[in-house]
């Protein structure tokens, strides 16, 4: 009924939307921006009916609250209910209406139409996790696509999540050209279909629109005059992105954008055929960060869409398909895991926690691949640090490289035997580099074929006396007697004892290792793959496509696994893994595990049997890559047997090592664990350490008030622009918040925060602040940024003591723990970050997204979060965040500011090695 961006660009697809945004909303005069400037700031500040006062900031005497009336008229300007009715909390309201004082201002301080600033929506699920659980709900979602995408990110930087989202958008370009052809071949046999004959199918899209932006900051001095850069389809392969060639039934559009100087766009989200938003934390790169992504179906989705098109500025090439289509303001319950609506069965707490450990176990494998490449880039061919390959993995890969360098040549039969056997040769050198590190001076292990004659001369010399190694196994013998390594260290993996260099991930005891391996050898008797197999594919979890209707045509549908992964299932039914068994195989292995299923359930008693619960068609259409989204679903649960405490334990050990190339050090030691079962008291701490689950599956709930806090990028240096809708809102939060505030963010140092944080712990409001050790320290203590999180924090106690009123016993402050250890670490050392950004206010409130607690998040980039009013969804947020680290347990600091463990004799990290205890304990 309001006139907004998304409204106007749909009416004109020509338009742009900073056009449409000065026509529709236009800034006050001069004069007029002049005077509101300061009353602004003031009633941020200091709150309503007060007067100038910086020193005392947001904790003036005479702060007053937002009033019945102007809270009433709050509620009407967004079409809200009653409180009594089922509508927002009255703190909700309080922060919405400081949120909405700037925009008198720059209605478009928000980047939002002021009209869908704020609104309703649910969140079917969340993920606290390292970078690939989210970046695989992204390419899910992804490939769930029917109509358009849009990606909107800050730091785009090569690595395995960059590859994983381009291989979702090749699998994309791949399932519409199947739905094109499915949708020819209906059409042709129409033709036969008698005359009057009534047929209402419309021709699906040939090409699905893909927006990506990210900020690079400028790259020309021309750049410093445009905010807006296109990047050209040359530079996407540099990118990581496919070639145009690579996706003929996408239609991609790249832009890069940055305000000069400070105005980063720091915003990260995904949109996916205007049904389904993800708001998350991390960037499209590879970081040991634990990060936040939340799920949003409803109409706040057409809020972020406006955004997204606001933040895009340009005019759209081609048009978004998707601007006359709105998401609906009741979303289809089906999009929640439990509950007798849903198309998902209901999942008891230990088969979710079965299902995190299966993702862990497949997390963990993919980030050793990871580790092994990103160490052979940047160390060449040396061990040191990186993970053991077996004979399969090195002989694959060489016959695998030489097979396609013959097939290049003339055909895979071009080069005979003798290529074969070089081929062996130079795994057996890659193998032996890789074995001894520095010690080795052979060649290369990366050379081409045409070097085979100095490969054979290095076979020659390692060969026993008056003999010519002419096998893998005759050339890897001789390097290990020269070097006194007897064969059956290789099995037992007593390589690292001889100084050879353990993985960054193995800090847990090597027999957990082994056993782990020792399993898998005595499971079902192994399936021989086919020759082209892949061992490094990347494509989401998503099987074969079934036959159903979009738009009254026939065309393939995907079954998602974003909710939980299948492990077992997927590996054998995903058609983007060419080693998967035989499909006679796969049904009897599948029918036995449903059969078993079947009978677990039925002891139960209390739940239908899984397996015989069958998803149902979603008449709402739900979001993409929900479990709703035109499609029957049936959901397996793979049978593994539960592994051991020390099994576990290593597998999110592996999980938080994501991109990690460095020993841990401080971690929770298997021998722990032990000691913990030993007495029924402790079995609950063993628990509690091993209650790892990136997944939170949401309980069904009806649309709840949610509003965007967003600010816009302010590229001139200074510390003054807090006028927009997320800086009043994380203000507000603070001033009327009256028993608990709970803050999670990487860095905190902005002038104003810190002086809320005071405010409120003299109220006598429990503050608890869950911060990084050492995060960004270099930057963070350069003049005007605010200051190290450790000088933050001492500063803030020692401000408390000197008033000598007791206050500091209301700050609670927390340095970042992962789950798997006994104390922070430095974040210098790249190994346990965390880099959630989140706030919660009495439990009612809370305000996750992208933006930090530092100066630059406050006063310089642009940033999207959303504002959830919801006691429900707000205490599962806090117990995952919770749960999924050990923060609480072992990184609470004293009342001055200097953590020192639970013994009291600890150091905090700082990041080199050192002792840990004071006396050289």
């Amino acid at each position: 009924a309001q006139p907004t961006i998304t409204s106007a660009v749909a009416a004109d697809p020509t338009l742009p939307p900073t056009i449409a945004a000065a026509r529709l909303f236009p800034l006050p005069r001069a004069y007029r921006r002049g005077i509101l400037r300061f009353k602004i700031k003031a009633e941020l500040e200091e709150g309503r009916g007060t007067s100038w006062n910086w020193h005392n900031g947001a904790t003036h005497v005479k702060n007053q609250e937002p009033d019945d009336e102007e809270l009433e008229a709050v509620r009407k300007r967004f079409g809200y209910k009653k409180e009594s009715e089922g509508g927002p909390s009255r703190l909700y309201l309080m922060i919405l209406a400081d949120a909405i004082l700037p925009l008198p201002r720059n209605p478009m301080s928000g980047v939002v139409s002021p009209p869908l600033l704020a609104t309703t929506g649910i969140v079917p699920c969340s993920i606290f996790s390292t970078g690939p659980d989210i970046i695989e709900h992204y390419c899910d979602c992804i490939v769930a696509a029917k109509r358009e995408v849009i990606l909107l990110t800050n730091y785009w930087q090569g690595g395995k999540n960059v590859q994983r989202i381009a291989d979702a958008l090749r699998e994309l370009s791949k399932r519409v050209g199947e739905r094109i052809q499915a949708g020819q071949t209906k059409k042709a046999s129409e033709k036969d279909l008698p005359v009057g004959t009534a047929t209402t199918q419309a021709a699906p899209l040939e090409k699905i629109v893909v927006k990506v932006m990210w900020d690079r900051g400028p790259q020309t001095l021309a750049d410093l005059f445009r905010c807006r850069k296109p990047v050209p389809p040359s530079m996407w392969e540099s990118n990581g992105l496919p070639r145009k060639d690579e996706i003929p039934h996408l239609d991609m559009e790249i832009l890069n954008y940055h305000r000069p100087l400070m105005g980063t766009f720091h915003a990260k989200l995904l949109l996916v055929d205007r049904q389904v938003a993800l708001i998350n934390s991390n960037n499209i790169q590879d970081r040991p960060n634990v990060e936040a992504c939340t799920r949003l179906e409803g109409d706040i989705v057409n809020s972020i869409y406006d955004h997204a098109l606001i933040s895009w500025g340009n005019a759209l090439q081609p048009p978004l398909p998707c601007l006359n289509t709105p998401s609906p303001k009741e979303p289809s319950p089906s999009a929640f895991v439990q509950g007798t609506e849903g198309s998902l069965p209901e999942m008891s707490e230990e088969k979710l926690r079965l299902l995190a450990r299966q993702a862990r176990q497949r997390l963990h494998e993919e980030d050793e691949e990871t580790e092994e490449e990103r160490h052979h880039q940047a160390h060449g061919l040396g061990l040191s640090g990186g993970r053991r390959m077996s004979f399969a993995d090195v002989v694959e890969g060489m016959m695998k490289q030489r097979a396609e360098s013959n097939a290049g040549e003339g055909g895979p039969n071009s080069s005979g035997g003798e290529d074969s056997e070089r081929a062996a040769r130079m795994a057996g050198a890659k193998w032996a580099a890789k074995v001894l590190g520095d010690r080795w001076h052979g060649p290369s292990a990366g050379a081409e074929p045409s070097e085979a004659s100095s490969t054979q001369t290095a076979v020659a010399d390692a060969a026993p006396p008056g003999q010519r190694s002419r096998h893998l196994a005759d050339y890897v013998e001789a390097y290990m007697k020269k070097e006194g390594i007897k064969p059956a260290l290789w099995a037992e993996g007593a390589l690292d004892t001889l100084g050879l260099g353990p993985s960054s991930s193995r800090n847990v005891a090597e027999e957990v290792h082994r056993s782990r391996e020792s399993r898998q050898r005595q499971a079902a008797p192994p399936v021989s793959a086919p020759p082209t197999g892949r061992r490094d594919i990347s494509i989401p979890r998503v099987v074969t496509e079934e036959t159903t209707s979009f738009n009254g045509v026939a065309e393939p549908s995907e079954r998602s696994n974003t909710v939980v992964g299948d492990q077992e299932h997927d590996a054998a039914t995903s058609p983007s893994s060419p080693s998967s068994p035989p499909k006679d195989l796969q049904k009897e292995a599948s029918r036995a595990e449903q059969e078993k299923e079947v009978a677990i359930e039925a002891k139960q008693g209390d739940r239908e049997p899984m397996a015989t619960k069958l998803a149902v068609p979603d008449p709402n259409e739900g979001a993409p890559g929900s479990v709703g989204y035109r499609q029957q679903h049936k959901r397996t649960l793979s049978n593994l047997s539960r592994s051991s405490a020390t099994q576990r334990l290593a597998q999110i050990t592996k999980s938080l090592d994501f991109a990690n190339l460095s020993q841990v050090k401080g971690e929770i030691k298997a021998e722990q664990l032990s000691k913990y079962s030993k007495t029924a008291a402790s079995e609950a701490n063993a628990a509690d350490v091993l209650d790892f689950r990136p997944y939170v599956f949401h309980a069904p709930h009806q649309p709840v008030p949610m509003a965007l806090m967003n600010r816009r990028p302010h590229g001139t240096p200074g510390h003054s622009d807090i006028r927009n809708p997320q800086d009043a809102a994380w203000l507000a939060g603070f001033r009327y918040a009256k028993h608990h505030i709970f803050i999670q963010s990487p860095t905190l140092n902005a002038t104003p925060i810190k002086a809320a944080v005071l405010a409120a712990a003299r109220r006598h409001v429990r503050v608890e602040l869950w911060l990084d050790l050492g995060f960004n320290d270099k930057s963070e203590s350069m003049p005007f940024q605010g200051g190290t999180n450790e000088q933050v924090v001492t500063r803030l106690y020692r401000q408390l003591r000197r008033e000598g009123k007791g206050d500091e016993k209301y700050l609670e402050v927390f340095w970042y723990t992962g789950k798997d250890m006994t104390r922070p670490l430095n974040a210098v050392r790249k190994q346990r970050n965390c880099h959630v950004k989140y706030a919660a206010f009495d439990g009612q409130v809370a305000i996750l997204g992208s933006g930090n607690m530092d100066t630059q998040s406050w006063f310089h980039s642009q940033e999207i979060n959303v504002c959830v009013d919801s006691r429900q969804i707000v205490d599962e947020w806090d117990r995952a965040l919770r749960r999924n680290q050990s923060t609480g347990v072992y990184g609470r600091v004293d009342e001055d500011g200097i953590w020192r463990g639970r013994s009291g004799r600890e150091v905090a990290d700082t990041g080199k090695d050192e002792p840990r205890e004071k006396g050289g304990a």
